[in-house]
């Protein structure tokens, strides 16, 4: 089985509420999430503290599971660059394929060339047709492509975009704009933040502010090794109701799984 996230607790390092919250801040869980645990522990007897817990941690957690819905013909991808995000794609346009859809891309990050050279390099490697146009706009470059692929007849198309730091307003504007572009052009479409797993509490700031900006239907979390931490997730999660559709765990094109809330908690708590 997949190995990611650190275990945080066991019955070894839980002797008190103190401990819980020394682990629970350690491992990146916020503050409100964490004063919430503890305020439900609280005159739970110490041997029944590890199973409280978990029972706390799956209501948390179960709500958020979502798998793809390869009904939607539109994904918009968005993210910070270095998250993982075109690899991403790559990922779920492969399990697309195994779905059996005709799949297509958008290169939609005309900033960089280098990221418009690497959606090409994996739409080449998967036999799906890309649309591109470096010298336009990203918003006019997404619009003109959900036209393709709807002439197309493209059944799942994927929208990559700029990488953008969510503390920079006019990268965050552009992806306002091209959210309104893509709601007139298609109607409804999966918006998936991409967040790196081992950047700590900063990704629940980027959760935050992608979800205030476009209205996030998903996200994933990329990075998940053994040494990952997985509080941060947790904190999203709870503040946010985001739904995760997905785990990348490695580097390869089949290393992107369900997200299991159950799964999550037994890595958790061991």
């Amino acid at each position: 089985m997949f190995k990611f996230f650190k275990s945080f607790f066991s019955k070894k390092n839980i002797d008190s509420l103190k401990d819980i919250e020394d682990i629970l801040i350690q491992n990146d869980v916020g503050m409100t999430t964490t004063h919430y645990l503890l305020n439900h522990l609280k005159n739970t007897p110490n041997d029944a503290m590890v199973s409280r817990l978990r029972e706390l941690l799956l209501d948390i957690l179960k709500p958020a599971e979502k798998k793809i819905d390869w009904s939607c013909p539109y994904f918009l991808i968005c993210g910070q660059n270095g998250s993982g995000k075109t690899t991403t794609i790559a990922k779920m346009a492969q399990k697309a394929l195994n779905h059996h859809k005709k799949v297509s891309m958008i290169a939609g990050d005309t900033f960089r060339a280098a990221a418009q050279e690497q959606l090409k390099v994996w739409a080449d490697r998967l036999n799906v047709d890309i649309f591109e146009r470096p010298e336009q706009s990203p918003s006019s470059v997404i619009f003109d492509g959900c036209v393709w692929s709807k002439q197309n007849h493209y059944d799942v198309t994927f929208v990559d975009t700029a990488g953008r730091l969510h503390t920079k307003d006019d990268l965050m504007n552009e992806l306002s704009k091209i959210n309104r572009v893509m709601e007139k052009c298609v109607g409804l479409f999966e918006k998936i933040l991409i967040l790196d797993g081992t950047i700590g509490q900063n990704a629940y700031q980027q959760a935050k502010i992608f979800n205030d900006t476009i209205g996030l239907t998903g996200l994933m979390m990329t990075k998940l090794d053994s040494q990952t931490k997985g509080g941060t997730l947790l904190s999203i999660i709870k503040d946010f109701s985001i739904p995760v559709v997905g785990l990348g765990i490695g580097e390869k094109i089949e290393d992107l799984i369900d997200f299991d809330a159950k799964d999550m908690v037994d890595r958790l708590v061991s």
